[in-house]
């Protein structure tokens, strides 16, 4: 507890260090960022239909008091958003942040003006270490980072999580590392340069990068978000790393095409792999995989809490109540598709995997229409969902708050991670081991 407590006071300590100041931000009034503070809480009240599921709305209200206390002069946006975003861990659920809107465009005009970002890819593991999750440096995936620039690893991790949102630590931890080139840069800016330390006497200097990584952009080519194969033994093997709405129609020719090769090759079996998909709009699986595979009706939840507010509330609905949806509305089988696959279906899960794919995932385990395989989610089975945007006005970041929460078709283990039926050891350096190892398990089952 006080090593935990130390990195983090240590990583403040940092951040008050390195805050640059942007000239192309314009500062903001500590009582302006009172009022977002403000607005995001009353978001939270009027949006969420169940805070006491995901957060201790106690402690949320005492870190609010916290931040407002600690708030003095004009600041940049960023500054504002290291402020605000202490909120995230507490907040406890990957869809209820504060966040700092159009990371793109400022990232992109960061590096326009000759800016560079953190030139490696690093993950957190359990006991909060930095690890490279590529290679790089002549250094393979693994190799354990102790200091960037000279700041101690345990304290950039501390910081950062510290103002990482997610359903729980593991969550956070994934998130964290996914995105530590962005917190990095909102925290802790850096320069052309960056020096990178493994082990004490192995530093290396590394110039910055001068593009983003695609694992932090919002939006991604939809090239970037699929893959496949035709494994040997008629196993076929498809990628599936987001289910954003933008990208219906390309996905729904893309599994039509697909498909109908894996039907002319002899495919019996299928693997979806789900471990790096985050989510997004349910109709890419109802409509673009499940017409696939499934050979009878499902739905999607048991029971839906929906918290009436302006936006949803029909005439004679009290706005403000929580309105209790019973999940009857099945989804059919499409028995006369040519190209279903005629065998089993298995679903790779992991830590990434979260909103919509979670959906999918407990849709699909609770009604015996696939198998979930590999290791268990980061989020929780019963899934927060249509998550709103707020504008903070005086700040010009945004909150997210959503204002559902699907229990899960078999109405059990709400608060823990989807389970998978079938235990997959992970990799990190070589991802397609796991897809290795589950056609293995895939051809003895048979």
């Amino acid at each position: 507890m006080r090593r935990a407590a130390l990195a983090l006071l240590a990583g403040a300590t940092l951040w008050a260090a390195s805050a640059l100041a942007s000239t192309a931000d314009p500062l903001i009034s500590a009582d302006a960022v009172r009022a977002d503070l403000k607005r995001v809480l009353e978001s939270i009240a009027e949006l969420h239909p169940d805070p006491g599921f995901t957060m201790n709305p106690q402690a949320v209200t005492a870190m609010a008091a916290r931040i407002s206390a600690d708030l003095s002069g004009p600041m940049t946006r960023r500054e504002a958003w290291r402020a605000l975003s202490r909120l995230n861990p507490l907040l406890g659920d990957g869809h209820t942040l504060v966040a700092f809107p159009d990371r793109m465009e400022r990232l992109r005009e960061h590096i326009q003006a000759g800016g560079r970002l953190l030139p490696i890819d690093v993950r957190i593991d359990d006991a909060g270490r930095l690890l490279l999750a590529k290679p790089a440096a002549g250094r393979p995936a693994g190799t354990i980072v102790s200091a960037i620039d000279g700041r101690p690893a345990s304290a950039l991790v501390g910081a950062i999580l510290a103002r990482t949102h997610g359903d729980g630590p593991a969550h956070a931890r994934v998130l964290a590392g996914d995105r530590f080139v962005l917190f990095y840069w909102l925290i802790f800016d850096g320069g052309p340069e960056y020096r990178v330390t493994f082990t004490p006497g192995d530093s290396t200097t590394l110039p910055g990068r001068d593009s983003i990584p695609t694992i932090i952009d919002p939006a991604p080519a939809f090239a970037d978000t699929v893959s496949n194969a035709i494994l040997p033994d008629g196993i076929g093997y498809l990628r599936v790393d987001s289910f954003d709405g933008a990208g219906l129609g390309a996905f729904l020719t893309y599994t039509a095409d697909l498909f109908a090769r894996f039907h002319t090759a002899g495919v019996r079996d299928l693997i979806i792999d789900l471990r790096f998909n985050p989510g997004g709009d349910d109709k890419l699986w109802i409509e673009g995989l499940a017409p696939y595979f499934a050979t009878k009706p499902y739905r999607l939840y048991s029971r839906a809490a929906v918290k009436l507010h302006q936006g949803v509330a029909s005439p004679g609905e009290v706005v403000g109540s929580v309105k209790i949806i019973e999940g009857k509305r099945y989804y059919q089988p499409s028995p006369d598709n040519p190209s279903r696959i005629p065998g089993r279906t298995w679903i790779l899960a992991g830590p990434r995997s979260y909103s919509s794919s979670i959906l999918m995932l407990t849709a699909m385990q609770d009604q015996g229409l696939a198998t979930v395989a590999g290791q268990p989610t980061g989020g929780r089975s019963c899934s927060t969902g249509r998550v709103r945007r707020v504008a903070l006005d005086g700040t010009g970041l945004a909150a997210f708050v959503p204002d559902v929460l699907f229990t899960r078709p078999g109405g059990h283990n709400c608060a823990q991670p989807v389970m998978p039926n079938l235990d997959v050891a992970e990799t990190e350096a070589d991802p397609m081991a796991a897809v290795t190892a589950l056609a293995a398990a895939i051809r003895q089952s048979r």
